[in-house]
């Protein structure tokens, strides 16, 4: 075969081969020149050695190629033990939704403690008896409220969400409007 040479017109029967009109050669090369050949075979260098390495572990523990390989099986154990782990909920084909119903709390209640007893119960029935977030409980609890306790709500929010607290200490911040809401709770001294 000759070579390519783009500056010279072909005379007569002279033909160039391309490398379309070639098939392929069946066994794999190790010529670097085929695309993805010089990696196969490098590929399969590193697996002969992590082969060698395998088998060198139970007969020589205390050289560095030992302790390698044994590293490398004891990192392989635990990727199987983490990427195989089995699923901790059992899923079946009824699946039971019960419909929960919130309790509200509007300017009329002065039941301050029940609705937080209750709100509360609610909210530790969730995912799987682990109950809600911090941040999830305080939206929760916005959806629950009603004219000036929601007004209480917002202004506590916004001045919160100024200052960063609401995302940081979203804990804190219930505590707070919690605190604030008991202060219009029934005293046994009013009835």
């Amino acid at each position: 075969m000759m070579p390519l040479n783009l500056d010279k017109k072909l005379e007569g029967n002279e033909r160039v081969v391309t490398p379309r009109g070639r098939k392929q050669p069946e066994a794999p090369s190790l010529s670097p020149s085929i695309a993805g050949s010089a990696q196969e075979a490098v590929q399969a260098a590193i697996l002969e050695r992590l082969d060698r390495m395998e088998q060198n572990v139970h007969s020589s523990a205390n050289t560095n190629e030992g302790l390698m390989a044994s590293a490398l099986v004891k990192q392989t154990e635990m990727m199987e033990k983490v990427f195989n782990k089995p699923t901790e909920s059992r899923r079946g084909v009824i699946r039971i939704e019960p419909k929960v119903h919130w309790p509200i709390l509007t300017n009329d209640d002065l039941e301050v403690g029940e609705f937080f007893d209750e709100s509360e119960s609610v909210c530790a029935l969730a995912n799987d008896m682990r109950g809600l977030a911090p941040l999830e409980r305080l939206l929760a609890l916005k959806s629950s409220l009603r004219g000036s306790r929601s007004e209480t709500y917002e202004n506590a929010k916004r001045f919160w969400t100024e200052n960063g607290t609401f995302a940081k200490d979203p804990e804190g911040v219930y505590e707070t409007i919690k605190g604030k809401l008991l202060r219009f709770r029934k005293t046994y001294g009013g009835k």
